[in-house]
């Protein structure tokens, strides 16, 4: 190590930057020296005295990209690496050569593949945090006697939980005191430290003449996040045979329901067959994860299309795309609506972000449909996480309007569509509008001005009638009174009846 300079350390420190991505433009911070005196004016590093590189802490900073067996090399005096909670994915990096880390966390991103088997090799760990990945294979013997912290709950190991220093240290009687304990206390401690260390699940086919994959292909699968909602994150996964799918990982909240109430949920949902709705294809459930497979629907969802990359050199969704999409919500709607009559909200989670668009006709599916009865099962604050929370007989009555709820609840969301599509607005999420009944009303004028219609769109004077035909819709669908809304029937042989321009 005495041979390892800081320009070697910079050089390292550049290949890093230049791997990986970040909203905070690394490229533009990580210049010039990155010790100075003692100290660092690049952003997440820190130096020692004499100036060599000891601390990378980029946790929380939406980095993504992968890391390489080299990353790492000849930043030789690394005490710290906190990688965590960001996007990274493939395989955990070897870190050999690193005699001095102590604490390193890269928890909450993607990784996947095995443990390497040379982090036994790293003498001064303290802290090794990499909980919440898509790890799989057994756990090394870490039993270094400095290992303080052990996480790597959430992940989908197999095996028991090695006997490491960390593990002996949970329980501080001595030896012979510990002899004593019952196998039910010993499994305490393995759920302490990572319940997805016993034996894995397999993934449940909905069909189970389709083709299928297991879990160790869906963990070797490269994969990208297609977005981060608040019931889980998405990815769109792609085997090593060439077959895409996405795969869904619920939000821990979620945890508190039985295999058998959630396998029985999943494989209803699984029957519906529609050409409006993404159908789910396999589950994969344990304690600590929940997955839903779907099949792939490639490009972009509705909200990407509407409003992602306004400007210069972007391409507008035309209106008779934009009437398709309508038709082709309604009619998915419908068929949910029709297929599940003991939900009491079929869908419950309509919005823009949950309808995804397949190319070049720009058909509409619905996705993220039919969790209602599930979450209401867990835990009722969970439902104010989906769509239907937004409306005004939920979101003004306190647990009364909870209970209040009924399928007219989709028609609202529909209906704050419409607007959408029309208008290319949409309500924010932070900002305090009130009820979003009258911010409806708000945004479509009384007077049927046409300057109320999305920019994109405006300059089709032939279609200004159907455009504001779909507007009155929307007023009726977000009508306060959920009995004075449509039947989702009813608005779907209305909105068939508009003539495509």
């Amino acid at each position: 190590m005495a041979g390892v300079s800081s320009d070697d350390e910079r050089s390292a420190l550049l290949l890093l930057r230049d791997t990986l991505s970040s909203p905070l433009n690394l490229h533009s911070n990580w210049t010039g020296p990155p010790c100075y005196r003692g100290r660092s004016q690049w952003l997440g590093i820190s130096c020692s005295s004499d100036s060599h590189v000891i601390s990378i802490d980029l946790h929380s900073t939406q980095l993504t990209g992968s890391l390489s067996s080299s990353s790492f090399q000849n930043i030789t005096f690394l005490s710290t690496i906190n990688l965590s909670n960001n996007a990274l994915n493939g395989q955990l990096p070897t870190l050999q050569g690193l005699l001095h880390l102590q604490s390193l966390a890269f928890a909450g991103n993607r990784f996947s593949g095995s443990i390497p088997v040379e982090y036994v090799d790293l003498k001064s760990l303290t802290q090794l945090e990499i909980q919440d990945n898509l790890l799989g294979g057994s756990i090394p013997p870490l039993d270094q006697p400095s290992l303080e912290v052990f996480n790597v709950s959430y992940n989908f190991l197999q095996g028991q939980i090695p006997q490491t220093s960390a593990m002996q240290r949970w329980n501080p009687k001595k030896e012979e005191e510990r002899a004593k304990y019952s196998s039910g206390e010993q499994e305490e401690k393995k759920l302490k430290y990572g319940r997805t260390a016993s034996k894995i699940a397999e993934l449940e086919f909905i069909n189970k003449d389709k083709p299928t994959f297991d879990l160790d292909d869906l963990l070797r699968a490269s994969a990208e996040v297609m977005g981060k909602g608040k019931l889980g994150t998405t990815y769109r996964t792609t085997l090593e045979s060439g077959t895409n799918v996405v795969v869904k990982r619920l939000i821990r909240e979620i945890g508190g329901v039985s295999r058998k109430e959630f396998a029985q949920h999943i494989h209803i949902l699984g029957k519906l067959k529609h050409e409006n709705v993404v159908e789910i294809i396999a589950f994969y459930y344990s304690m600590d994860e929940k997955l839903l497979i779907f099949d792939h629907v490639p490009d972009d969802s509705l909200f990407h299309l509407l409003h992602e990359n306004r400007g210069e050199g972007r391409v507008a969704l035309r209106w008779g795309s934009r009437l398709n999409i309508v038709k082709g919500i309604a009619r998915g709607l419908a068929y949910l609506h029709q297929s599940l009559p003991s939900h009491k909200v079929p869908h419950g989670n309509l919005k823009t972000s949950n309808v995804l668009i397949l190319q070049p006709n720009h058909h509409p599916k619905l996705t993220d449909y039919g969790f209602l009865p599930l979450l209401q099962t867990i835990n009722q604050n969970l439902v104010d996480k989906l769509a239907i929370a937004k409306t005004p007989e939920y979101s003004s009555h306190g647990e009364k309007g909870r209970k209040m709820i009924t399928s007219q609840a989709d028609v609202f969301c529909f209906g704050l569509i419409l607007v959408e599509v029309v208008t290319g607005l949409v309500p924010s999420d932070e900002e305090d509008i009130g009820d979003l009944s009258e911010w409806v009303r708000s945004v479509v004028s009384n007077e049927w001005s046409t300057d109320i219609l999305d920019l994109e769109i405006v300059a089709e004077n032939e279609s200004h009638e159907e455009m504001l035909k779909l507007l009155d819709f929307a007023l009726e669908c977000t009508s306060f009174d959920p009995e004075r809304r449509p039947q989702v029937g009813e608005l779907l042989g209305r909105i068939e009846d508009i003539r495509e321009s």
